[in-house]
């Protein structure tokens, strides 16, 4: 009963000793759980920030790649443009070749298509689907070319024409209009006013039914416009605007093609923002590319992308299962492990106290390897680690620091003062005061230094370290880091050395180049810009303008908007500009360009192409152009042909029009010289040709077979004239030759020679006998070493100077020694030979270009030409010309002789055209005698026929009221042409005067209409006036002006159909001052064109319309005319000092203009 009454009373103790047994085990595993769940969180909180900057490193990199790939398919549309603007047109045997070169699947990869789409007008569009369908067939099995969706309205159409790579696939895309679909239409506008590459919103290709899945497509467009107009603004761009290329995207394949897109653990989704640059202040955004990021992912970044006028939203998200930190839950559990491990432990060591001495034993092995861990971590590193304790005065170094510092192990590296030593005494300071600075203000520790290294070596070192304070905010410890940074150092220093070799560079590039900030000031220009605008760089450098003087106004400000473009985004800027400069004005052409300093921030890169001497021969080329016209339209004598290298002839003036009696417009780019040579002489030539050269000659090979050879040939031939006359000329034929001495064409002068064969006969055989005793006379040559040797000395070198085959029998002489043999036969004259030698050696020791000729002492005269040679010596050329002297007299006698023949053969032409003006006069007065004579019966017979005819009417005899119109009518006729013969005989005999006044020219001609408006409501023709002249008065003779005026509108009215209008237009023209080769100025004329809609006029016949009794082949019947209105028309033209011609109307009908100067003819 005792025992059981005990029980109860220990039953507490020992619950309590129970309880507090567990006390220090809960205690071991509340603390290590924390330190777990602590531990945990840094490393966890570790790798997200590692994660992020992963993500944001991987973001970066995708979008510059996906930047990247799109500026070089950018650069790859230009190089296709340039392809396009280089040429008129490409052939697709030329684009075949050229899309073939390219290889864009291996060199340009991420292009599905690419080609080239031609604008078209609507009104033209079944002549260009024909002329495509003929220059380019379809392969078989495939159908021929068509526009693509069929175009229902009159408007502009541009069709896809040329595609690459032509696979059948692509080829679908062949004929489609781009405009035909919104979105392509809005890029493809846009791009034509900005100049620039332009990207499409989200389309879908024309070709995604030839593949297995549909994807979102892209495309990019470049606008391509005609060669040689101006682009400067929008409405130039549109006028020259020609046409696309273009690039076509699956929006997958090209992402597939990137490489840093498709190797990290982000998913990718792009997005179009819709509203960019729409002015709308909403923002929507269109799906381009889910790479499979789904919509439940968190977004991890966002990056816009500008390009091509489209702003790209890049959203980066994390795929199932990036970014986890295995790591960190495997601390946590093994944290947890051994939290639990530590509480049995401490458990087990309350219980048992030899278990306590293993735990000590086995912290004990722990706390070893710890620090063996941190030893290793240490030496592991490639930074070398230090533990300074500032209370102590002790220094710990890793062994890593002991290598780094290249010192042996028995070296004590942490003696302060020893540490301190080896530091470069210029970096002392630095050191010294980067620790003050952290020890006191607690300001981050990280200095650069040099230290010599145990070899003796320098080496840089980049120091960091932190302190450690105590409660009282004293440094009681510092503990850092040591790293070599020598190669660091290095690369920076080749970095400096390659900014200042690109400086350099910039330096010395011969092309002017100059850099601006936005604010359009200069920052940088090399020294070609210098030298151009004849500035320092310190007076242009930090300048908006060049120097301090302000531009003009207008120069200021249009380079200002070149400026403001560039910066826009508007793309490369080109223009001429005209620059006032110290030494002149100068004309530049500007090239401006949009780039970026390693800031990010906009700069402008330009260049200046000096053009002022390219102008100026412009100009002076134009001036030798017209020049050369008045040259040859002057030399109405002498015919003057050329062809190209075929034969079609290119050229054929006034005197080949007047020789042969065709007009150039029968010849030129149409026919050979063969069509008006004989044929027997072209066939006998051609034989003779052959045997000579060994090859069979024949066609027009005959006439320039022997030019190819020696430049030129000059023979007679047989003419034939277009009436089959014949004539004889002198025909001169030259090879024309570019600067590469490369034949481009044939030039042939022909003068008739008919009347005057035989006696130029005889100068032409003694001109070729000259000629063939100049062309063999003999040359010597010699050539002179530097060392004044002679190393080569031709056989008629010895010929010419006489010289005796001993003097170069043992060798090459010196020229010493030929001077001195010449000095002692007396070839230099009277003195001592050696000092005459030596001073020829002397003046060629620096031998300049000479020219002279010498009489030797025998009397003959030698011609000596010397050349120097750029590495030293000479070469001379001797030929003996006694002979050439004495043919250049006998020449001059016979030119003498030769302009006496001219002079008495001027004078038989003279004779014989004062006979034939005395006969056109004679002509002239009879026709005013008859015409007289004729008219006053004829007036008595109109007259009485319309007395008649009255009478007839009273009686009403109608038929014989009708034989007295007729009569009256054929009276009327023949009284018009008395009358033009009696006008045409004054104007030829020179007996017509002209009243000149200063008349209104609109009133003339307003007058003239209100005449003949009668006549043509009678058939229903309407005649309009357009004038378009600021000035209306001019000097002109009013009655015969208004005589010219009828006719045209008579001709006009008479030879147009019912319900045609008759338009006459007056506008301001111009003439030229004279008809001399320096006439090259022009003075203010009026022109005045009647433009009919009728049957037109043969364009053979445009100039013999205006001659006497001459009729168009296409009016002479059933229109009437005599064919004297127009001659008369000319006549009285031409007396006013002014020009009559004819011309059809592209759209039917003809036009006869008439030019007439505003001053009178007399003050010209």
């Amino acid at each position: 009963m005792q025992q059981t009454e005990d029980t109860p009373r220990r039953q507490p103790s020992r619950t309590r000793r129970l309880a507090s047994s567990w006390y220090l085990p809960a205690t071991v595993f509340a603390l290590s759980c924390a330190i777990t769940f602590g531990v945990y969180g840094y490393i966890l909180h570790q790798s997200e920030v590692a994660w992020r900057s992963d993500v944001s490193r991987d973001a970066a990199l995708i979008t510059a790649e996906v930047r990247d790939r799109l500026r070089t398919h950018a650069q790859f549309l230009r190089s296709v443009r340039a392809f396009f603007t280089a040429s008129d047109t490409v052939t697709p045997a030329e684009w075949s070749r050229f899309s073939q070169k390219l290889q864009i699947e291996r060199n340009i990869p991420g292009i599905q298509i690419y080609g080239y789409a031609a604008v078209v007008d609507g009104n033209d569009l079944a002549t260009f689907v024909s002329e495509r369908r003929r220059i380019a067939p379809p392969p078989e099995g495939t159908p021929p070319f068509s526009v693509s969706p069929p175009v229902k309205t009159r408007g502009e159409v541009l069709p896809l024409i040329l595609i690459a790579p032509e696979t059948p696939p692509n080829r679908k895309a062949i004929g489609f209009n781009l405009l035909s679909e919104a979105r392509r239409s809005e890029a493809i506008e846009q791009a034509r006013d900005r100049d620039d590459v332009v990207l499409s919103r989200r389309i879908e290709l024309i070709i995604e039914d030839q593949f297995g899945g549909r994807q979102p497509g892209l495309l990019m467009v470049l606008p391509v416009y005609r060669q040689g107009m101006p682009t400067g603004t929008v409405d130039e761009r549109r006028r020259s605007f020609t046409g696309v290329v273009i690039a076509g995207y699956r929006i997958n394949d090209f992402m597939r093609s990137l490489n840093y897109a498709n190797s990290g653990n982000l998913a990718l989704r792009i997005f179009d923002e819709d509203t960019f640059n729409t002015g709308r202040d909403e923002q929507t955004l269109s799906l381009l590319y889910d790479g499979g990021a789904g919509d439940g992912l968190h977004t991890l970044e966002t990056r816009e992308m500008e390009f091509g006028q489209r702003n790209w939203h890049l959203r980066f998200s994390a795929v199932h299962g990036a970014g986890k930190n295995n790591t960190a839950w495997w601390i946590l559990a093994s944290g947890l492990l051994v939290s639990l491990l530590l509480t049995a432990a401490t458990r087990v060591q309350s219980s048992y106290r030899a278990r306590a001495e293993s735990m000590a034993r086995e912290m004990t092995v722990e706390l070893r390897r710890s620090e063996e861990r941190f030893k290793l971590a240490a030496e592991g590193t490639n930074d070398g680690i230090w533990d300074r304790d500032l209370v102590r005065g002790t220094v710990w170094h890793s062994e890593r620091m002991k290598q780094l510092l290249r010192f042996s192990p028995q070296t004590d590296t942490a003696n302060v003062d020893f540490f301190l030593s080896r530091i470069h005494p210029a970096d002392r300071p630095v050191l010294d005061s980067s620790l003050r600075k952290h020890l006191e203000d607690r300001q981050p520790y990280s200095v650069e230094y040099r230290f010599r290294k145990g070899n003796d070596e320098w080496a840089w070192f980049r120091s960091r370290g932190q302190g450690v304070w105590n409660d009282q905010g004293q440094a009681t410890r510092l503990v850092g880091s040591i790293t070599d940074i020598s190669e660091q150092r290095g690369s920076e220093a080749k970095i400096a050395h390659l900014r200042d070799f690109l400086l350099t560079v910039l330096k010395f590039i011969p092309h002017p180049v100059f850099v601006k900030n936005q604010k359009r000031e200069y920052i940088a220009v090399n020294a070609a810009f210098c030298h151009l605008v004849d500035r320092d760089e310190g007076e242009i450098l930090g300048r908006a303008e060049l120097g301090k003087t302000p531009m003009e106004t207008m120069l200021a400000q249009r380079i200002r908007e070149m400026d403001d473009r560039v910066f826009e985004g508007a793309g490369e800027q080109v223009e001429e500009i005209a620059l006032r400069l110290r030494r002149g004005e100068r004309t530049v052409i500007a090239r401006k360009a949009l780039a970026r300093d390693p800031d990010g921030e906009p700069i402008l890169i330009g260049t200046l192409t000096d053009i002022t001497d390219l102008r100026n021969a412009e100009r002076e080329r134009i001036v030798a152009d017209r020049q050369r016209k008045a040259i040859l339209d002057a030399a109405t004598e002498v015919s003057i042909i050329a062809t190209d290298t075929s034969g079609i002839i290119r050229l054929f003036n006034r005197g080949a029009e007047k020789m042969l009696g065709y007009s150039a417009e029968e010849f030129v780019d149409r026919e050979s010289p063969a069509r008006f040579h004989v044929a027997s002489e072209i066939e006998a030539r051609g034989r003779f040709l052959s045997a000579e050269v060994g090859v069979p000659i024949q066609g027009f090979e005959v006439f320039v077979t022997i030019p190819k050879q020696h430049g030129l040939e000059i023979r007679e031939w047989t003419y034939v004239r277009k009436d089959g006359t014949q004539l004889t000329v002198n025909l001169c034929v030259t090879a024309v030759r570019n600067e590469q001495g490369e034949i481009t064409g044939y030039l042939g002068i022909a003068t008739d020679i008919t009347q005057r064969k035989e006696a130029i006969a005889a100068l032409e055989r003694q001109t070729a006998q000259m000629r063939t005793i100049i062309e063999h006379i003999p040359g010597g040559v010699s050539l002179i070493d530097s060392e004044l040797r002679f190393i080569v000395a031709n056989r008629e070198l010895q010929n010419v100077l006489d010289f005796p085959d001993s003097l170069f029998a043992s060798g090459w002489p010196s020229l010493y020694e030929v001077a001195l043999f010449n000095a002692r036969r007396g070839e230099y004259g009277p003195g001592d030979p050696q000092e005459l030698a030596m001073g020829v050696v002397e003046r060629a020791r620096n031998p300049s270009a000479h020219h002279f000729e010498r009489t030797r002492p025998n009397g003959k005269t030698i011609e000596v030409r010397g050349t120097p040679l750029p590495d030293g010596g000479f070469v001379t050329i001797y030929t003996d010309i006694s002979e050439r002297k004495a043919a250049e007299a006998e020449l001059r006698r016979h030119r003498d002789h030769l302009q006496e023949l001219v002079e008495e053969r001027t004078a038989d032409l003279r004779s014989a055209k004062e006979a034939a003006e005395k006969a056109s006069e004679a002509k002239s007065e009879f026709l005013a005698n008859m015409s007289h004579e004729l008219r006053t019966p004829m007036h008595s017979v109109l007259s009485f026929a319309g007395l008649g005819e009255e009478r007839a009417h009273a009686q009403q005899q109608e038929k014989l009221a009708h034989y007295f119109q007729r009569i009256h009518q054929s009276g009327d006729r023949l009284l018009t042409l008395l009358n033009n013969l009696l006008d045409l005989s004054k104007l030829e005999a020179g007996m017509m005067q002209l009243n000149l006044s200063r008349q209104d020219i609109g009133l003339l001609v307003r007058e003239a209409i209100a005449e003949s408006e009668g006549w043509a409501a009678a058939r229903q023709i309407h005649i309009e006036l357009d004038m378009s002249l600021p000035d209306p008065w001019i000097i002109l003779d009013p009655v015969r002006f208004g005589q010219v005026i009828r006719n045209l509108l008579s001709n006009a009215v008479k030879f147009s159909s019912a319900d045609a209008c008759v338009r006459v237009l007056i506008s301001a023209a111009h003439l030229p001052r004279g008809r001399r080769a320096s006439d090259l100025t022009d003075i203010p004329a009026v022109r005045v064109e009647v433009r009919d809609e009728g049957i037109g006029i043969p364009e053979e016949e445009l100039e013999l319309v205006f001659d006497k009794f001459v009729q168009s082949s296409k009016t002479k019947t059933g229109a009437g005319g005599t064919g004297l209105g127009l001659a008369i028309c000319r006549e009285i033209v031409i007396a006013h000092r002014g020009t009559i011609t004819a011309c059809n109307n592209p759209g039917g009908g003809a036009s006869l203009i008439v030019t007439l100067p505003q001053e009178s003819g007399n003050n010209q």
